[in-house]
């Protein structure tokens, strides 16, 4: 699946756009358009903000390191974000037949490695491989997170500020 046939017209232009620019940039440029996807998020998420939007047992979607710490055992496969893009196919290739296994994880953490490897490296789980993503930042800030959310890169959100 691609994100033009993943995600809402509104959605998939937040996620071109997003790519190198955050939300609050975006939104000192064109307020209407950021307020549109946030509506849209919250239409979607019984009016509730990003952040604090429920995600399976999760109350919400910005994780604290207390609960990071709990999905080690439970089913969630971490992985590493390459340093560089050139690396990335071998890992897609790990991701595809670690997923064809008898017992797929039920969460994909992705951790390390560059910012841009790191969003790519989730939506390969997500909307290829149809895996929720949580990803994993030091220093992710609250424009980051939404960014990551609102965008469609990440269901979940964690990092040094959780």
């Amino acid at each position: 699946m691609s994100p033009q046939n993943a995600f809402a017209p509104t959605q998939f232009a937040f996620h071109f756009i997003s790519r190198s620019i955050g939300k609050e940039r975006i939104g000192r440029r064109d307020p209407e358009f950021v307020d549109a996807v946030v509506r849209d998020w919250r239409d979607t998420h019984d009016g509730r903000d990003p952040l604090d939007t429920p995600f399976g047992e999760f109350g919400g979607r910005l994780l604290t390191s207390a609960v990071l710490a709990t999905l080690r055992p439970q089913g969630c496969l971490w992985l590493t974000a390459p340093a560089s893009e050139a690396q990335l196919p071998q890992i897609y290739d790990q991701l595809a037949d670690t997923l064809a296994g008898d017992t797929p994880p039920n969460l994909i953490a992705v951790q390390h490695g560059t910012p841009l490897t790191r969003s790519l490296l989730a939506e390969q789980a997500r909307l290829v491989h149809g895996v929720p993503a949580l990803i994993v930042e030091d220093g992710m800030d609250d424009d980051r997170a939404e960014t990551l959310l609102l965008s469609g890169r990440a269901d979940l959100v964690a990092g040094e500020q959780a």
